[in-house]
């Protein structure tokens, strides 16, 4: 996982009620002093460091952001961020939040602003609603003041968003401005933090990956409005990648914006940079001196023609081949998912230039890539004398039936979600199962969402039973959840660490829990019974913050990775009462975070910041003997994860890239395909216990999984979206069915993934019932059999 857990950016003040400042009360790893200011309360943790609520040497309330020393280590960092500071100051702070006082070059670096007292927009829309008309008129004038003087100043916003504007009682306030730039350091890093922008609202150059100017924080401004006036988003819900194609390529949805604000709107949102007016003929529009849609520049050029910028997707390369059937007459066609199909391989790195052009036959050959493979089985399938399949049979008219599904999912959701439901129905082969996963894609459900931390929950275990659920976060403690009745409670809470808790993992018996915390100990719990866990024992050593932790198969070993000590640890718990250190594996040039034991328990792989995958021959603990490092990641790699059979080891990277490698022979690895599609980071990866599907997290608040029973032909299945920030912890339920997800948005979700239960839930829907005539159509050799009885 990375150097420290990205957390929400949050602005420089956070939220608060009506009786006083938000956020949480410190750790005791917190400071009390920086500088002149005295420290009270946690506001938040972004990727730059942690916000705090404060007070002045005489008083006056403060919000004071501490920069992460991994950060402020980087030189470049230092420089840039002293000379962002010094543009910062010189905007003044009506509509804003002023830049009271900074240390670029203190120990520890900070950053003071005004403390603003209020709601942010996106609690305000999320808990009354869109805002009446006199409000969002006066919203949408304040927040064109605030970017006025801001670009005024020289400072472009970069993430302007409904969770960075505050409604104060003088009204709103737009804040986390002014430092964006100095985040563009070198270093692994930083190079994770810079990348900023929040999907929803961003402007196509920042999609495209080109120069971002003050234009940008004109159509993000557009967003915002559109948000808070109607509640939507102005592109719709969605996986990120189809947020992106529409922003490329679609106009916002601007019905039920009042007019004139709605062509004011429209013109703050046109595709090219050029044609938006600036925020001082945006306030000048507002105020009526200057008629919509007529801003001081050149007349707006006709944007007739223009394709979408090419963005991530899967890096497998399809092969021309013939058309498919033709399409059933009640086919319907749909926006095209660019996060399932196939593509050109993308760089790891995003580069600084607009990316090619989409090509449509790229689309439409990835879809047409199953055809081969579904006309040889169809050829395979044995029959009877009356037309019925034998037995032995199904499997083979499953898989057929799931590669029809496949084929067509690009341009009919609903008859590939019905192909899918019958192959599954026919016979459950992974084949059948994929096939469902991706055709429910958009209709995958949480559920339950689990809420009652006070800060971002980090990590997530689930018992090896699967009637118990530990989730750990950085407001100091861990939850056990009970998983046994509909809507999972909480049954224990875990307070004995003096910092936020990171790691977490049951035993294979389900008896022993550890959990690894800030405080730089591992404390192990007997949780026989959940809802009374004892304390056993307390590991101590690391001298840095513990984030990873797992056992050895057979219970015996426990293995933690120490940060930024870069270190990982091999401790003798088979006796958790009595736990013993074994060892510790240095070679890491970074700060050490994930990490798997392979299934044998032999092989111990670690990840790291310095770009690098290590495994070590653990066979004889006490004398840890290096085996190989796996290169190619080209940003600091965040989490690592092997196969149930041993074979396959997959990691997950900042570059935005998951890879899988044949680790058969650990001394010789060899990568074996990578997988592209988020947008952003990759924090976690799992397996499945069954070994066939990857699930990813990231920072472009999704979770994605992936069809990996060929680890040589990935194929990107569905996208889970409904977290509300960076999607960070995941893990697979011991049945498969389940998957659950942290997020620094402070929640928990379990998605369904069970496909019997999305078989049935396709089953209650209209369209979720191949009819006698498509069966005959896609499977003409076999006699129809209803998959819905």
């Amino acid at each position: 996982m990375t150097a420290d857990p990205p957390s929400r950016t949050t602005g420089p003040s956070g939220p608060s009620g009506p009786s006083g400042p938000s956020g949480t009360p410190l750790l005791a790893t917190d400071p009390r002093r920086v500088g002149s200011y005295t420290l009270l309360r946690r506001l938040g943790r972004g990727g730059m460091g942690v916000v705090y609520y404060g007070l002045s040497p005489r008083g006056r309330p403060v919000a004071v952001k501490v920069i992460r020393p991994d950060v402020a280590a980087d030189r470049e960092f230092r420089a840039r961020f002293r000379r962002e500071v010094a543009n910062a100051r010189r905007v003044r702070g009506f509509c804003t939040a002023e830049v009271l006082d900074a240390d670029p070059d203190g120990e520890p670096a900070y950053l003071v602003t005004d403390y603003v007292h209020g709601p942010t927009l996106a609690q305000a829309i999320r808990e009354r609603g869109p805002l009446p008309g006199p409000d969002l008129e006066q919203l949408a004038i304040s927040v064109a003041t605030a970017l006025t003087v801001i670009h005024g100043a020289g400072v472009v916003h970069r993430d302007l968003k409904p969770e960075n504007v505050l409604l104060s009682a003088t009204g709103a306030r737009v804040i986390d401005f002014g430092i964006a730039r100095a985040l563009d350091a070198a270093t692994a890093l930083s190079r994770e933090i810079r990348r900023i922008g929040t999907p929803a609202f961003m402007a196509p150059e920042q999609v495209a990956g080109t120069e971002i100017t003050p234009a940008a924080d004109v159509f993000a401004w557009g967003g915002v409005i559109v948000h808070a006036g109607t509640g939507r988003l102005p592109f719709g819900d969605g996986p990120t990648d189809v947020i992106f194609y529409r922003i490329e390529t679609k106009a916002p949805d601007l019905s039920g914006l009042p007019l004139p604000l709605r062509d004011i709107v429209a013109t703050a949102m046109r595709k090219d940079p050029a044609d938006r007016p600036s925020a001082g003929e945006l306030y000048g529009m507002l105020l009526g001196s200057t008629a919509p849609g007529t801003p001081g520049r050149s007349a707006p050029r006709p944007s007739v023609g223009r394709e979408p910028a090419e963005r991530p997707g899967p890096t497998t390369t399809p092969l021309p081949l013939p058309p498919p059937p033709p399409a059933p007459r009640d086919s319907r066609p749909g926006v095209p998912p660019p996060g399932i199909e196939a593509r050109p391989p993308v760089p790891a790195a995003p580069p600084r230039r607009r990316r090619p052009r989409r090509r449509a036959l790229v689309a439409a050959a990835a879809a047409l890539a199953v055809v081969v493979a579904a006309v040889t089985t169809t050829v395979l399938l044995t029959r009877s004398g009356k037309g019925e399949p034998a037995a032995e049979d199904l499997p083979a008219a499953s898989r057929t039936l799931a590669a029809r599904a496949t084929a067509a999912g690009p341009a009919d959701r609903a008859l590939s979600l019905r192909l899918a439901v019958a192959a599954y129905r026919l016979s459950p082969t992974a084949e059948a199962r994929a096939a469902l996963l991706a055709a429910a894609d958009r209709q995958l459900v949480t559920r339950a969402t689990l809420t009652g931390h006070t800060a971002e929950v980090i990590y997530v275990a689930f018992s090896p039973d699967g009637t118990v659920l530990v989730t750990t976060s950085d407001d100091g403690t861990a939850r056990v959840w009970d998983l046994t009745s509909p809507q999972p409670t909480t049954v224990a809470t875990l307070t004995a660490h003096t910092g936020e808790v990171n790691g977490v993992a049951f035993s294979p018996d389900g008896r022993t829990l550890a959990t690894g915390s800030g405080d730089q100990t591992i404390r192990l719990w007997d949780v026989t019974n959940p809802r009374a866990p004892a304390p056993l024992g307390v590991l101590t050593g690391h001298t840095a913050p513990v984030f990873g932790v797992k056992f050895s198969p057979d219970g015996r070993i426990l293995a933690s990775t120490g940060s930024l000590d870069q270190t990982a640890r091999l401790w003798d718990v088979s006796d958790p009462r009595q736990p013993a250190p074994l060892a510790t594996i240095t070679g890491h040039a970074g700060a050490a975070w994930g990490l798997s034991f392979s299934p044998d328990g032999r092989t111990l792989a670690t990840a790291a910041t310095d770009q690098k995958t290590r495994l070590w021959d653990i066979s004889d603990p006490r004398a840890p003997a290096p085996l190989a490092t796996l290169t190619g990641h080209t940003d600091y790699v965040l989490d690592v994860a092997f196969s149930s059979d041993g074979r396959t080891l997959a990691t997950g990277s900042g570059d935005r890239a998951a890879r899988l490698w044949d680790v058969t022979d650990p001394r010789q690895p060899r990568e074996l395909a990578t997988l592209a599609g988020h947008t952003n980071a990759i924090y976690g990866v799992a397996f499945s216990p069954d070994g066939a599907t990857l699930a990813t997290t990231g920072r472009d608040q999704t979770a994605r999984l992936w069809d990996v029973a060929d680890p040589l032909r990935p194929r990107a299945l569905a996208t889970l979206a409904g977290h509300d920030d960076h999607v960070y912890g995941v893990a697979f339920s011991p049945d498969g069915a389940t998957l659950a997800t942290t997020s620094l948005d402070r929640t928990t979700r379990l998605w369904v993934i069970d496909p019997d239960e999305l078989a049935g839930r396709a089953c209650a829907t209209p369209d979720g019932q191949l009819t006698e005539a498509e069966w005959a159509r896609y499977l003409p050799d076999l006699s129809y059999r209803s998959p819905c009885p």
